[in-house]
Formats: structure tokens, C-alpha cells, sequence
């Protein structure tokens, strides 16, 4: 499935996309690489719960680096499609609900809009929110992470 244009993807995420579909990336299952986002969150919950916030957020990085890799993934190998794009989308959600809901619950609001995109650009209907809920999504999850280690 290939997604909406907008401008966070024409002008950030496209450019990442075409250098990373570029790199020798194995041929496997993205649906595998989107399941263990949601493990790998699990493990930085656990080290934020531990007190232990370099480990926490080296964990969330890698998190946040399989999330784009899936997707490089089954477009380098078309294996891209719509079940594969809804299981992508709904681990995302898991993955940020479980985050959000330990660490920052105000960030559950933003979970919330991003569902509401996430079935809306389902349906086909894009809009304006549709641009800006998920950059401001992870602009606020970085600066939130950002006030925890300094």
C-alpha cells in the first residue's frame, strides 16, 4: 500500500525511505519487524521502570528504527499490502499506547488522534490533522525524553 503523499513525507520521511531502501536489508517478513516493536517496547518500559533511562531510550531508539524498517522492507521487496499495512499501523498503536500509558499518560491523547488518522486514512480520507498528528506525535515523545535524561 503506498501511503498518502504530504508534506512530512515528500519532505522528511521520503528522502530517509529512498536512502534506506538502498541498504542490503534481509528479505524476511516485515510483519515480523512490526511484532517486535512492540517487544522492544516492552523492554525499554521496563528499563525506564528501572530507573535505568540510557537503556530505556537506546531501547525506544531501536524501537523507533524497526518501525522504519518494516516498512523499507516491504517496499524494497514489495512486499507491501493492505493487511500488512493495518498490522503495521496497529502495532504502532500498541507499541505507543504501552509506552504512553507508563511513562507520559497525557501522550495517550495523542495515541488516541493518531487511531482517528489511522482509520481515516483507511477510509481514504486524509485532512489537514493527518499531517500533523504523528510528527507531533514524536517531536513531543523526544522532547518528553529529552526532559528525563537531562
Amino acid at each position: 500500500m503506498k501511503p498518502k503523499e504530504n508534506i512530512f513525507r515528500t519532505k522528511f520521511r521520503g528522502p530517509i525511505d529512498n536512502f534506506l531502501i538502498k541498504l542490503p536489508w534481509p528479505k524476511i517478513n516485515p510483519n515480523y519487524i512490526s511484532l517486535s516493536t512492540i517487544i522492544t517496547t516492552l523492554v525499554s518500559v521496563a528499563f525506564f521502570l528501572k530507573g535505568q533511562i540510557w537503556l530505556f531510550c537506546i531501547f525506544l531508539l531501536v524501537t523507533l528504527l524497526l518501525d522504519i524498517v518494516d516498512g523499507t522492507i516491504a517496499r524494497k521487496y514489495q512486499l507491501n499490502n493492505l493487511k500488512g499495512w493495518i498490522f503495521d499501523k496497529v502495532t504502532d498503536r500498541v507499541s505507543e499506547t504501552i509506552l504512553f500509558l507508563l511513562i507520559w499518560p497525557i501522550g495517550l491523547i495523542f495515541v488516541a488522534l493518531n487511531i482517528v488518522t489511522m482509520i481515516l486514512s483507511y477510509k481514504g480520507k486524509y485532512s489537514f490533522w493527518f499531517i500533523l498528528i504523528s510528527p507531533l506525535r514524536v517531536v513531543l515523545l523526544v522532547v518528553y525524553i529529552i526532559k528525563l535524561v537531562f
